[in-house]
């Protein structure tokens, strides 16, 4: 496991590795608090990328990648552990409200809220859960191939394969289009630094 690969490669005490792990779950409370407050001002979308960005340096940090050339100390596990309390939160806080967001999109808007929460409830659980059967078997088939860096390094690699796809299927362009609309509050805004073409006939002095 990464506790007992911390343990063996840095030669630090059980103590140390738990002190690590209580600094991930302080961040994902703390982070917890404020994430809802960053998608009121953003989007769901959005933030949730952010987080799937930041998921590949974490990942890198966990284990420091021998083939990127990241410096082997304890310091970089430790900001990763906090890192990945923080990209937790971001992921899966707007987990809900996107999953309300694309129903109602994709269905009747004459559904019930409550409907829909709880059908988004079962889905979020069961992909959780499904996440935690797969990526421990997924997980443990890197690791006996790789070992630790290279299957960590690898499965980073994975990660951004997989943010390029978001961009280069449209849905990255899709999140930013949300983003603008939701930061100025209507369905079709200008942006701000745009220039505004004024039809003279139209002026109202």
């Amino acid at each position: 496991s990464l506790s007992n690969y911390i343990q063996e490669t840095f030669n630090v005490t059980a103590d140390v590795v738990g002190m690590m792990l209580l600094v991930y779950a302080a961040v994902y409370i703390t982070a917890n608090v404020y994430t809802p407050r960053v998608i009121d001002k953003s989007s769901p979308r959005f933030v949730s990328l952010v987080g799937i960005i930041l998921s590949i340096l974490l990942t890198l940090m966990y284990v420091p990648s021998k083939m990127l050339y990241f410096p082997q100390t304890i310091v970089l596990p430790f900001l990763g552990l906090g890192m990945a309390g923080l990209v937790t939160a971001l992921t899966n806080v707007p987990l809900m409200t996107i999953v309300i967001e694309r129903g109602y999109a994709l269905y009747d808007t004459s559904i019930e809220r409550n409907d829909l929460s709880g059908a988004g409830a079962a889905i979020i659980s069961s992909g959780l859960a499904l996440g935690y059967c797969l990526g421990t078997i997924v997980s443990g088939m890197l690791v006996d191939l790789f070992g630790f860096q290279r299957g960590f390094t690898y499965f980073a690699f994975f990660v951004a394969f997989y943010c390029i796809l978001i961009f280069l299927s449209g849905e990255g362009a899709a999140i930013m289009k949300e983003l603008r609309a939701r930061q100025c509050h209507e369905p079709e805004c200008t942006p701000l630094l745009e220039p505004v073409e004024i039809d003279p006939r139209k002026r109202s002095f």
